[in-house]
Order: C-alpha cells, then structure tokens, then sequence
C-alpha cells in the first residue's frame, strides 16, 4: 500500500510540474482572432530547425487551394510531420511566415478561432 501511494504521489507532482510549465509560443500583444474563411494555406519562404540546429526546412514557399486536400510525401525526416505542427503553431517558424485564408498565424490568438460561412 505504500508503493502504491508513493506512486501516486510522484504522478502527482509531475501533473503539477507540467501545470506549473509556461508554454514558449505566446500570442502576440496585438493578436486577433482567427477568421476562417476555407482553409486556404500559403508557406512563403518558412525555414525551420529544431533546438539540434539541424534545418528541417529550409526556405519552403506552397500554396494550397481552399476546400481541397493535399498530401505531402516523402522520406522519414523529410518535414511532413513538421509542417503539420508549424501549421498549428506548436512551434514559431525560424524564418518566413505560415498563411492560412490570408492570416499570418503569428499574428491571431492560438485558442480563440471564429467560424464563418464560406
């Protein structure tokens, strides 16, 4: 019974470690809300590299229609699953910037989104 409770005390303290843990992408003071009107997606010049330094990106510029799908193939470590994540700002680009329905995503709120018709 002692294990057990030692345990969980441990679980514990690390819910409180990571409640207690600042998030290093903040929203800018100016930020508005993000309007979506389709989900068009523009990447103009986006450089990104992880703490490693090593470029996972390097200077990437697509355009993506709206109401449309699009896949990115490629090798293991070639940048899919990095977009994806720049694109839900987990991580700001190193350089460039992400569009999505012709709003820079630095400068709209990460947790406040307004839906509109198309």
């Amino acid at each position: 019974m002692y294990n057990d409770f030692s345990d969980r005390l441990t679980d514990a303290e690390c819910i409180l470690d990571l409640l207690r843990t600042q998030p290093s992408i903040t929203d800018s003071a100016d930020a508005k809300s993000f309007r979506f009107r389709g989900g068009k997606v523009k990447f103009e010049g986006v450089s990104f590299a992880y703490k490693d330094g090593k470029n996972i990106l390097e200077d990437i510029t697509f355009d993506t229609l709206e109401a449309t799908t699009t896949a990115f193939v490629g090798e293991s470590g070639g940048g899919k699953t990095t977009i994806t994540k720049l694109m839900q700002r987990l991580y700001d680009v190193d350089s460039g910037s992400i569009l999505i329905d012709d709003q820079d995503i630095r400068q709209v709120t990460r947790n406040r989104y307004v839906k509109t018709a198309w």
